[in-house]
This record gives structure tokens, sequence and C-alpha cells, in this order.
């Protein structure tokens, strides 16, 4: 794609330096001086016009390579043979494509569209070829392919904005939502037609955004995804993974804690599809590592956390594979009642941030307080209230918040156990309270065991 010979050069002197742009043999006159262009003088503009070249040349070798041997590829040869008229191998072209589209299978808006470009090529193939017995079925499965590619992008958007609005990022409804509401009757359509139950997971997904608290609606997204899920493309797996775990994070976890069992459920689903990995292919989300331990330890699947970890720290970003590692072992054995190992697996945990070192604190005093180690205890509460004291703490004040509950809680029964006196009850009915804070279920645990002796 190029008979200039300087931007050759000029690419060969910029890729012999590709690791380090700093270097002074970069320098715009310098460059100039190694290319033949009949001067000596150093030309800014002349320069400038290499370097704009070479760029357009990057930009055509990336559009070239990304469209070779891809589907647009193959359907714009199939459009220039029919308007060639070559139509036998238009033909031919068409009908090897359309059995390799017919072996996916997979909803996607990429599957649809592809299929209906391919579809439609067919159309006019069979008119140019005067088969017009042909016709009428592809004429239907243009039609067929066109709903369910409507079905999909008009659901999926919808979602998207009902979330933006969530977030308050949008403010209004679009007068084409509200027009597009009255004219079209989405749950009659899907019900009325059994091929398109698959199609009813947008839907429903578009509904928990505006309704995300109705346990009926999440039991029927559950439903089709449990059982339609090898039937989507990866990223639409993901997708809807996603669709569940806001579900229950964006209102049912409300409900009880019957929401933290089905969130495992989903949990393992995906972990059984390599949907968190995208297959195997990026290494695991941090955040999504987190809460899928952190809700393992809420269910009490111990042994099953055990397997999760060891099977998968290593595909964290490895600046912190080690310390979630270690910081939930220390909650296993907390709650397995190991706490030697528990204060062994924490004191490996080396977070930086303000917020991580205050939770160490609290999982040590929480750990202490079961081995009946007060004095170990009251040190901790001392270094944690030390800590928080800081002026220039880089917390959320909510959580700030949180643990400041959470000591004042702590230090009343501690204070009490310590000391073999009768606890106070005030501290107990404040705190069942006090709304949310720091480790509330443990503390509340060790809260009723004491009032009830």
């Amino acid at each position: 794609y190029n008979s200039n010979k300087n931007l050759v050069k000029l690419f060969e002197i910029i890729y012999k330096h590709r690791d380090d742009f700093n270097n002074k043999n970069l320098q715009k006159e310098k460059v100039y001086s190694k290319l033949d262009t009949g001067s000596k003088t150093y030309n800014h503009q002349m320069m400038k016009n290499y370097m704009s070249d070479l760029s357009d040349l990057v930009l055509k070798y990336i559009s070239v390579k990304s469209f070779d041997g891809s589907f647009d590829e193959k359907i714009i040869s199939i459009e220039y043979l029919l308007n060639k008229k070559n139509y036998d191998l238009a033909g031919k072209l068409i009908n090897l494509e359309l059995k390799n589209i017919n072996r996916e299978k997979e909803i996607s808006e990429k599957y649809f569209l592809n299929r209906l470009k391919l579809l439609e090529l067919y159309h006019n193939y069979c008119a140019y070829k005067n088969e017009r017995e042909l016709l009428p079925g592809i004429l239907t499965d243009i039609f067929e392919t066109t709903i369910k590619l409507y079905l999909i992008s008009i659901l999926k958007c919808r979602f998207d904005l009902e979330t933006l609005r969530k977030k308050k990022e949008i403010k209004t409804v679009h007068p084409l939502e509200i027009a597009l509401d009255k004219f079209m009757n989405f749950k009659s359509l899907l019900d009325s037609e059994p091929a398109l139950e698959k199609f009813k997971i947008y839907y429903y997904a578009y509904l928990s955004r505006i309704n995300n608290e109705d346990e009926s609606l999440f039991a029927e997204l559950k439903s089709l995804i449990f059982k339609y899920i090898d039937d989507f493309k990866m990223d639409e797996k993901h997708n809807m993974g996603t669709f569940l775990l806001n579900f229950i994070y964006g209102g049912l976890y409300k409900k009880g804690k019957k929401y933290n069992r089905e969130s495992f459920e989903i949990n393992n689903l995906l972990l059984e599809k390599n949907i968190f990995t995208l297959g195997d292919t990026i290494e695991f989300n941090e955040q999504s590592f987190y809460n899928i331990s952190n809700n393992a330890l809420i269910v009490k699947e111990y042994d099953w956390l055990k397997d999760f970890l060891n099977n998968n720290y290593l595909k964290l970003n490895e600046e912190n594979r080690l310390n979630l590692y270690n910081y939930f072992y220390a909650f296993i054995y907390l709650y397995e009642k190991n706490f030697s190992k528990a204060l062994d697996f924490l004191s490996k945990v080396n977070y930086t941030d303000d917020f991580s070192k205050l939770d160490i604190r609290v999982i040590s005093m929480m750990i202490y307080f079961e081995m009946k180690d007060y004095e170990m205890a009251f040190r901790s509460v001392e270094s944690f209230r030390h800590f928080i004291s800081k002026k220039d703490l880089t917390i959320n004040p909510v959580f700030e918040d949180y643990f400041k509950k959470f000591l004042k809680y702590y230090t009343g029964i501690l204070n009490a156990v310590a000391s073999n006196k009768n606890p106070d009850y005030a501290v107990y009915a404040e705190a069942k309270q006090a709304g949310p804070f720091m480790y509330r279920d443990w503390l509340m645990e060790k809260m009723e065991i004491i009032f009830k002796k």
C-alpha cells in the first residue's frame, strides 16, 4: 500500500527505537537528515507531511488487518459478485456462509445482524436468478431475524437507559419510549410465540431496572437464564450473570438472607461456565473475586471457598492476589475457630489503603475476642482508635461511621466480658436499632450469646 521509500525509512527509524521514544535519535531534525529529501536543511512542513502520511498508512494497515477474513469482508465480496452479475460464484459463497451461520445459532445482536445481511443478499440472488419458489421462505426468515434483532437491541438499550436513570445521569424519559410502550406490548408478543421465550430474558432484565424488589420477576428471570444460558455467546452470558446479580444487590438483598444463597447459586453457575473470566481469556476481576468470596463466607460455604481461592487466586492481578487469598483464609479460619491460623493469614495481608488498614484491625479484634485474649483485644481497640483519629484519613465518611459504630458496640461488650460483669442491655438494644455497621452479624451473634446466659 506504499511506494514512498522515505515512509519505509521513517518507519524503520521509529521502529528501531520503539522501546525508547525519548531517544535522541528520534529528534525530528535527526530523523529528517536520514531521509532522502534532496535537502540537508530541515523542513518542518515536509517532516509533518511524512508523519501524517505514515499515520494514514498505519490506520489503513489496521483497517485491512481487522477486515481480513472477517464476515464483513465476505459480505462485500458477495455484493461485488452480484453487482458484476457473477451469480454462480455469489450463490456458492452465500450457501457456504448460510451453512456456517446456521451452525452457530448463538443469541447475540451481532449474530442476528450478520444473518440479516446474508439473508438480504440471498433474497437479491434469488430475485436475480428468478428462483421465486425460494423467496417466501427467505422473506419469512428475514422477518423473524429482524424481529429478534429488534427485540435484543431495543430491550438492551432500554435496560441501559433505566440504569442511567437509577444513577440520575438521565432525568427524563424519551418521548419515543412512551410512544413505543403505547404501540408495542412486549409481554404479549413474547408470550405468544415459544421461539421467543429466550428473549424474555432481555425483557425481564429491563423490567428489573424499573422494579428491583419484585421477587416473582427475579424467579422468572433466574429460571430462564439457568435454562438457556448455553444458547448465548460468552459476552452475552456475562450479561446474564450481571442481570441476576444486579437484581439482588440492587434491591432484593433487603428481602432477607435467602438472597445470599441465591447469589451463591448464581456465582456457582457462572464459575462453572467460566463466565467471570470470559472463557479463561482474561484475568479474574478483583471486585468479582471479592464479591464471590465474601458471599461464600456469608452462606458458610467454607470448604467451597477454599477450593475457589486455591483454584482462582493466580488469575488475579499479581499485585493483590496474595492479599485477597490471605484475607479470606483469615476469615475462614476465624469462623472455623482455628484462631492461630486466622491470625497467621491476617498477618500476611499487606494492603496500603486506609479502609483496609481499619478493616484488618477490626478483624484482629474479632479474633482476639473469640480467643478470649482480652489484653490483645484492648490493644487492638487502642490501635484502631489511634488510626481512625488521623486527620488525613482517606475513607468514605459512610464507612468511617460503620467502623465507629462497630467499635462502640464492641467495646461495650468487651469491657463487660473482660471484667466478668453483666453487660449493659442498653448497648445491645441500641445496636439492634442502629442500622448497618461493619461486621454487624458477627457482633449481634456475640451479643445474643452473652445476653442469653
